[in-house]
Order: structure tokens, then sequence, then C-alpha cells
């Protein structure tokens, strides 16, 4: 599972062992005001993955880059059910699917992404 941390200005995002090597990927760093909103995954059709860029998908598990709806995705899950959807702009990924464990952080960085000037984009709604 992802390990996740807050700091004042970013949401850092580590990968170790397996999950690393199939992401092709260790770690994002995304800025705070770099993020739009954060939701709940349940399996949304616009962020579900369409095409893999560089990654592993089988089955339920999702790591890596991958073509989605809204744009370019990284994907570092075994459980859409159990993971967030982190959209972003000014960013190389326009949304950031991870499996979470603790449901506290939502709120956390839903706190913080507030506290910073973000604006609202229709093309996520």
């Amino acid at each position: 599972m992802p390990q996740i941390k807050l700091t004042e200005t970013h949401l850092i995002i580590e990968l170790k062992g397996y999950e690393s090597i199939l992401a092709i990927k260790r770690r994002l760093a995304i800025p705070l005001s770099s993020i739009i909103k954060v939701e709940i995954e349940k399996e949304n059709v616009a962020q579900l993955p369409r095409m893999r860029i560089g990654g592993f998908s089988a089955g339920k598990m999702f790591y890596g880059r991958f073509v989605t709806k809204v744009g370019r995705g990284f994907f570092a899950t075994n459980d859409l059910s159990k993971s967030i959807a982190i959209f972003t702009h000014n960013y190389p990924y326009k949304v950031v699917v991870i499996k979470v464990h603790n449901n506290k952080l939502i709120e956390e960085l839903r706190k913080r992404i507030k506290k910073v000037d973000n604006k609202e984009y229709s093309e996520y709604e």
C-alpha cells in the first residue's frame, strides 16, 4: 500500500517493493496548490484507466501511468473501492488514484487544500 505523508506544501506518495516495480515509479510529490479536489473512488468511469502508458494492470490492480477520460493519470491501487482520487492542475497527472487505509487522511487533505487558494475547475465536475 502506498505510504502517504502530508507536509506544509506537498502530498508525498511513496511506493515500496513490488508496487514501485509495477508502477515504474517510487515517489510522487504533489504540491498542495495543484490539488483541486479529493474524492473517495467508487470506480467512477471518468477515472477508470482506458489505456496503459507505463505500468501494470490485471483485474482490480492498476499501477503506473494510464490514460483516463480526464487525461493522464497515475494509479497505485489493487482495489478501486478502497482508493481516493486526487484531481490536479499544473501537474503531470490530471488524476492520481491511490489506495488508502486511513480515512482521516481524506479529511485532513481536504482541509489543507481549502487553505490553499484553489479554483474550482468544471472539467472535473
